[in-house]
């Protein structure tokens, strides 16, 4: 729906499916609404959406999540909320940041992943390119856990990315996220790189 001015226009939108396929991830029973206000490049808005659960193939990850998302004065912000299967306590994820000059970057200043028997934060200020896109570093830290994220797609679409893990216990990810029948354990290769075009 279109509403305001040319000078000042606003809009709103709602989506609803059944079911959404992301990859190797479907979404069952998603709904997204949307209010925006202001012209292009200077768009303010929130947005809001929940799906009744996240599955991996045949495997659910999480379910009854519900995400929030605003956009005023080049501030950001994301949050976002699960049961995962074995516990009573949600999953969590917040998200905040500065809008860079003309839009095409983010200054990301905090990330945090929190699931029952876990607490990952931003190590760092972290700057995400829209192009491509790309990180500079994004270094997520547990403890003396470490998983550091470089890199992305560069010019043409070409893939150059790395992750750096530090004393990584797979055994304490969120139940479902790693297959059960990969047999993967333990604390993975310490770096990981991947290069290749699109």
């Amino acid at each position: 729906t279109l509403a305001g001015t040319s000078a000042s226009p606003a809009g709103s939108a709602v989506v609803e499916a059944p079911l959404v396929r992301l990859g190797g991830f479907s979404l069952a029973a998603a709904r997204l609404t949307a209010e925006t206000t202001g012209r292009p490049g200077a768009i303010s808005g929130h947005v809001e959406g929940r799906t009744a659960s996240v599955r991996r193939g045949e495997r659910e990850i999480v379910h009854a999540v519900a995400l929030r998302a605003a956009l005023a004065a080049e501030e950001t912000r994301v949050e976002a909320a699960g049961l995962v299967p074995g516990f009573e306590d949600p999953a969590r994820l917040e998200a905040r940041g500065r809008l860079g000059p003309g839009r095409e970057g983010l200054a990301l200043s905090t990330l945090a992943l929190f699931y029952p028997g876990g607490r990952w934060t931003l190590a760092a200020p972290a700057t995400v390119t829209f192009s491509g896109p790309s990180v500079d570093r994004i270094e997520l830290a547990s403890g003396e856990q470490r998983i550091a994220v470089s890199g992305g797609l560069g010019p043409g679409g070409a893939l150059d990315a790395g992750v750096t893990m530090t004393r990584l216990d797979l055994a304490r990810l969120p139940a479902g996220l790693l297959s059960p029948e990969a047999g993967i354990r333990g604390v993975p290769p310490a770096a990981v790189r991947a290069t290749g075009p699109s």
